[in-house]
């Protein structure tokens, strides 16, 4: 795992094992990174479909309960369904503009948003010795940040 100085933005993998019918194990693992926004922002999931297997459907939404799907898609052509609990639809809306989908567009992530954090799921490893990781990476907190209603220059990292 690596770990801005300040703690606002992690990055790692995620490894387990899944068993499952008769005990047959299956090796789970993904990249992830988390982002701390500063502020407060609605909860939802959107999932790139970019990034879903052909073998089981993997959509990270297989996990979502009750909320509600919005299709979008990026100006690339690359589609995502937006998960939000029903009270939390418009805002949530609001935060995915075009541009910031068309950013997380540029490689294949997940977002998930949980109040003051944002995780970016990815099914491979993020490439941390790629340099062009790390300026979209902090161009996608910047993003996000500037979308959460709360947050203060000052106290952006």
């Amino acid at each position: 795992m690596l770990r801005w100085p300040d703690r606002s933005i992690e990055v790692g993998e995620y490894h387990a094992t899944d068993v499952g019918y008769r005990g047959i194990e299956s090796p789970v693992s993904f990249g992830y990174a988390r982002i701390a926004l500063g502020g407060s922002a609605p909860p939802f999931l959107l999932d790139a479909k970019s990034n879903n297997s052909m073998i089981d459907g993997g959509s990270i939404a297989g996990f979502v309960d009750m909320r509600e799907p919005t299709r979008l898609r990026a100006a690339n052509g690359d589609r995502f369904t937006l998960w939000a609990w029903k009270r939390d639809g418009e805002r949530a809306a609001a935060f995915v503009d075009s541009e910031l989908l068309d950013l997380l567009a540029e490689r294949p992530v997940d977002l998930e948003v949980l109040g003051a954090e944002a995780f970016l799921y990815s099914p491979r490893l993020f490439p941390v010795t790629d340099p062009g990781l790390w300026p979209w990476l902090l161009s996608v907190a910047e993003a996000l940040r500037a979308r959460t209603p709360g947050v203060s220059p000052q106290a952006l990292p």
